[in-house]
């Protein structure tokens, strides 16, 4: 299903990006304006059909577990989202040393999605600080993921985690509303679950606890 929707789509973005670097010079300002809407939509479509495609994978492999390196982990999701990491943002990371063993595949997930949230939903007249630990608990491990973002509302707590169920409009943020719901899947997986503190305009505190097969 998702080659078939991608096929069409191919087609409008290519035939899209070949009118605006030919004849986009030709068309007035409000011409250009509706082709470059054309183009940020089929974008927009793309990464939703690429999201979708995550979620429906989830579960449809085996778990597999093995030794997870979660300083790692961290450090390539935040090596890829470098350009979202500007001078107004201090990260700290802190993973207690201890084994962990788990899906790696999945951990990466849900601590790439979670800290992309953090990223991307903030408030860019403030600094945002962001703060990633790892800690062992009895016979889990928890993945903690503290910002000092906009906070999400008591009510939205459980609407977050539904597909298609966004707080912001994409003129606000970008997203498809899919992040939070591959995390909560990925947590159940893993039979793992996740608590959410947060307050508006303070910042927002997910916590992942997951048990450590190493245990």
């Amino acid at each position: 299903v998702s080659h078939d929707l991608r096929a069409p789509l191919r087609g409008i973005q290519g035939f899209a990006q070949i009118l605006q670097q030919r004849y986009g010079h030709q068309l007035d300002e409000r011409g250009q304006h509706y082709l470059s809407n054309v183009l940020t939509a089929s974008e927009q479509m793309n990464q939703l059909i690429q999201d979708l495609l995550q979620l429906s994978q989830l579960g449809r492999r085996a778990i597999q577990i093995a030794p997870v390196d979660v300083e790692a982990v961290v450090n390539n999701i935040l090596q890829n989202l470098q350009a979202k990491i500007t001078d107004d943002v201090q990260v700290s990371v802190a993973v207690d040393d201890f084994d962990v063993h788990s899906d790696g595949t999945l951990v990466m997930q849900i601590l790439a999605n979670l800290i992309d949230n953090a990223l991307t939903y903030r408030d860019f007249d403030r600094l945002l600080q962001l703060n990633i630990k790892c800690k062992q608990h009895d016979q889990h491990f928890h993945l903690i993921i503290k910002d000092t973002g906009l906070g999400i509302a008591l009510h939205h707590h459980e609407k977050i985690f539904q597909v298609f169920q966004r707080l912001h409009q994409n003129e606000e943020f970008a997203g498809t509303g899919i992040g939070l719901s591959i995390v909560r899947r990925a947590t159940e997986l893993l039979k793992g679950d996740i608590m959410l503190e947060s307050t508006v305009g303070i910042g927002t505190t997910f916590t992942v606890r997951l048990p450590n097969e190493a245990l």
